[in-house]
C-alpha cells in the first residue's frame, strides 16, 4: 500500500509542475489452464490453473504544446499469491518508461527510457524499454528516425583505461515514406558490444541489421512484407549471418477480414548453426501456444529466444466483428524446422472472443491446441491453452 501511495504522490506533483497531466491504463485479470505447456514427455501430468493480473499506468505531462513527459508505471504483474504469503499485496512499482520530448519545429527530440526493438511490422519485433536520444524529423515526404541507444555502460566509476570499449551501443537510421499507396519502410542498425569481455577493452562482437518493409492495398486486398538481414561479426571463428523473411495477405469476405501468412527464419549452417528470432511480438499475435508460451522450445531450445527461430511457419486466419461488441478469431498454423538433420514440425490451432461490456470494460476468451512432431524421442503429449479475463481500460 505504502508504495502505491508513493506512486500517487509522484502524480499529484507532477499536476503541478505541469499545465496540462493525463493518466491512462488498463487493470488485467485473468484465469489460465495450461495442459503439457512445460514437459515433453507424454504423461500428460503436466497441468496447470492459476490467476494473474497486470496494472499499468500512463502518464503524460505537458508544458505546452512543444514539450512534454512520458512515463509507464508498472504496479502489478504476476500471479496471484505466487508466494503462498496470505497477506502480501504482490504490489511492486517499477518505471517501465520514462523520457522527454520537444518539438523544435524541424526535428522532435526525445530522450531517455522509451520503447525500442520496434520497426515496421509487428515481424522481429520485440518491444521493450531502452535508453536512447532520438531525434524525428519529416523529409522528403517522409519519416526519417535517427537514434543512439544505449545497452550496456561499462565506464561509470571505472579506473580501468579505455573502458568506454566495454560499452554495447546501437546506432539506428530508418526512414518511412509512402509510395503510390505503399509504404516503405527501410532501415539500418549498427552495434558495438564490447560487454562480452569487460577485460580487454576492445569490441567483441558488431551486428549490423537492414531491415525493410513493404505494404499496402489494391482495393480489397492488402498485404505486407518485411525481410531482416543481420550479420554478426565475433572474435570466434564463427560469424553468422541471418535472413528472416515475412509476407502477409489480407482481405475482407462477408464483414470478416481472411489472410496467409508465412515467415522464415533462416538457419546458418556454416558458421554454429544459428538463427535469428522472429520476435515476440509477432509470434504473440499468431502462435500464441508455440511462440508466446514457448511450446516449441521446451521441446527444444534452438526453436525459441526472442521469438520463433529457424522454423518456416505460416498461417491462415479469419477475425470477424459479429456485431458493435462481440468480436471472434480464429487460426491454423503450421511450422517446420530449418535446421540441418532435423524434421522436427508442428501444428497450432487457436480461436478466441472477446466482448465489450463496457466502452471500458471487456471479457474474453483464448483457446489454444498445439501438437508437435520432434524429430528425435517421444512426442510430446498435446499443448493446450485456454485462458479468460476482464479488462478494464481507462
Amino acid at each position: 500500500m505504502k508504495k502505491i501511495l508513493v506512486a500517487l504522490m509522484i502524480v499529484a506533483f507532477a499536476a503541478t509542475a505541469f499545465a496540462d497531466v493525463t493518466l491512462s491504463g488498463s487493470y488485467k485479470a485473468r484465469g489460465n489452464y495450461m495442459a503439457n505447456m512445460a514437459s515433453v514427455d507424454s504423461d500428460s501430468d503436466d497441468k496447470n490453473m492459476f490467476y494473474d493480473h497486470d496494472l499499468d499506468i500512463w502518464l503524460k505531462a505537458s508544458t505546452d504544446k512543444d514539450t512534454y513527459f512520458k512515463s509507464k508505471i508498472e504496479l502489478l504483474d504476476g500471479q496471484w499469491k505466487e508466494d503462498g504469503q496470505a497477506t502480501k499485496t504482490g504490489a511492486e512499482i517499477q518505471i517501465e518508461r520514462a523520457w522527454l520530448g520537444h518539438n523544435f519545429g524541424a526535428v522532435t527530440l526525445d530522450v531517455g527510457m522509451m520503447d525500442g526493438a520496434a520497426w515496421s511490422y509487428a515481424f522481429g519485433n520485440t518491444v521493450d524499454a531502452y535508453y536512447r536520444v532520438k531525434a524525428t524529423a519529416k523529409v522528403g515526404g517522409g519519416t526519417l528516425v535517427a537514434l543512439t541507444q544505449k545497452n550496456y555502460e561499462n565506464n561509470v566509476g571505472s579506473t580501468t583505461k579505455d573502458a568506454e570499449k566495454d560499452d554495447s551501443d546501437t546506432y539506428f537510421v530508418g526512414y518511412k515514406m509512402k509510395v503510390a499507396g505503399l509504404m516503405f519502410t527501410p532501415s539500418i542498425a549498427y552495434t558495438v558490444d564490447g560487454s562480452t569481455d569487460v577485460t580487454d577493452q576492445d569490441a567483441d562482437t558488431t551486428t549490423t541489421k537492414f531491415d525493410m518493409g513493404i505494404g499496402g492495398n489494391f482495393g480489397a486486398i492488402g498485404f505486407e512484407s518485411e525481410i531482416i538481414y543481420a550479420k554478426k561479426e565475433t572474435e570466434t571463428a564463427d560469424d553468422p549471418t541471418f535472413m528472416n523473411l515475412y509476407a502477409n495477405v489480407f482481405t475482407k469476405v462477408a464483414g470478416a477480414k481472411v489472410g496467409f501468412l508465412t515467415a522464415y527464419s533462416s538457419v546458418d549452417k556454416d558458421n554454429g548453426n544459428k538463427a535469428m528470432g522472429m520476435g515476440e511480438d509477432f509470434d504473440d499475435m499468431y502462435f500464441l501456444v508455440l511462440g508466446d508460451y514457448n511450446a516449441m522450445g521446451n521441446v527444444d531450445a534452438k526453436y525459441y529466444s526472442g521469438g520463433l527461430k529457424g522454423v518456416w511457419a505460416s498461417a491462415l486466419y479469419a477475425d470477424f466483428a459479429v456485431n458493435a461488441k462481440a468480436n471472434v478469431y480464429g487460426s491454423l498454423a503450421y511450422a517446420k524446422s530449418n535446421f540441418d538433420n532435423d524434421d522436427t514440425s508442428a501444428m497450432e490451432l487457436d480461436l478466441g472472443a472477446t466482448y465489450k461490456i463496457t466502452s471500458a470494460l471487456s471479457y474474453g476468451v483464448d483457446f489454444g491446441y498445439a501438437k508437435i512432431d520432434a524429430d528425435t524421442g517421444t512426442d510430446p503429449d498435446a499443448a493446450i491453452l485456454l485462458q479468460h479475463y476482464l479488462k478494464i481500460s481507462f
